[in-house]
């Protein structure tokens, strides 16, 4: 039952209908308190808030629900709810967070996505996007490491010892892809 509501629930949401979300998620940690759900249910509840125009209550709910911090998630619903409430420089660093935290999950794109739209993927240090680099390439993802090492390589800022090192990096990763 706890599948059938919650996934009833996404799929509402997903067609628009956040009266029918609202229905079926609310006392579902009460109905269901074993269910594997019950770390996302407020995730979704503030994305529907959130959908509605209603970041304060979108807020609320994640501040309750303090057992689903650290899952990505709820770190990038954490963001959201921060640009909707036009806290820019707080969304910002919630989004790179989430991002270098989290480098391979579905939340760190959308989350850089955000980032480049907000002209803040600029403000991510060398470091950090070597670290993204090397998420990728260790998860064999090796064409993203080699757009990484690539746009590392082209930097302006770095000497050429170290762009060297991002075009060895990016050739290691051609050669994994065969190329």
């Amino acid at each position: 039952a706890d599948y059938d509501d919650f996934l009833g629930a996404e799929a509402n949401h997903q067609a628009g209908n956040h009266a029918a979300v609202e229905s079926l998620l609310r006392g579902f940690a009460t109905r269901y308190p074993d269910s594997i759900f019950n770390a996302e249910v407020p995730e979704l509840e503030a994305d529907v808030q959130l959908a509605l125009n209603n970041p304060t209550e979108a807020q609320r709910l994640l501040a309750a629900a303090p057992g689903s911090q650290g899952r990505a998630g709820y770190e990038l619903a954490q963001a959201q709810v921060a640009n909707a409430l036009g806290q820019t420089q707080q969304a910002e660093l919630l989004f790179k967070r989430l991002l270098l935290g989290h480098p391979l999950s579905a939340e760190a794109q959308i989350a850089r996505a955000k980032l480049t739209v907000m002209g803040a993927e600029s403000s991510l240090t060398v470091a950090e996007l070597r670290s993204l680099g090397d998420a990728y390439y260790n998860a064999s993802r090796y064409a993203e490491a080699a757009e990484q090492y690539r746009a590392l390589a082209r930097a302006s800022s770095l000497d050429g010892p170290a762009r060297n090192g991002f075009a060895v990096a990016e050739a290691a990763c051609d050669f994994k892809l065969k190329r």
